[in-house]
């Protein structure tokens, strides 16, 4: 999230307001996914591992395609679903881990 500012004054011509969107799409994604995590129920383990490398993948693919992608709009679409799965995801396999330990 470093990088936001830079991105938003550089290559978005929303300039303030497109770092002000990416920003509350970071947080809406993290707020759903949250709220999402505790109401789905838990993978097993073998599908977890290959949630988690799917969707780091997919974390990278889309943070790198945020540099590429001249609209904010779908800049805005790609974080609040990326950050909202990671979430899930992460939460997820943390109350994996516990049921383990």
């Amino acid at each position: 999230m470093v990088g936001i500012p830079v991105l938003a004054s550089e290559r978005l011509p929303e300039g303030a307001t497109a770092f002000g969107l990416l920003m509350s799409a970071f947080a809406g994604g993290n707020f759903f996914g949250h709220l999402s995590a505790g109401s789905l129920p838990r993978p097993d383990a073998s599908r977890m591992r290959w949630l988690l490398i799917l969707l780091f993948a997919a974390f990278g693919i889309v943070i790198g395609a945020l540099g590429f992608i001249p609209y904010t709009w779908i800049d805005f679409a790609n974080l609040c679903i990326t950050y909202m799965e990671l979430i899930l995801t992460v939460h997820e396999s943390i109350e994996s881990y516990r049921t383990v330990i």
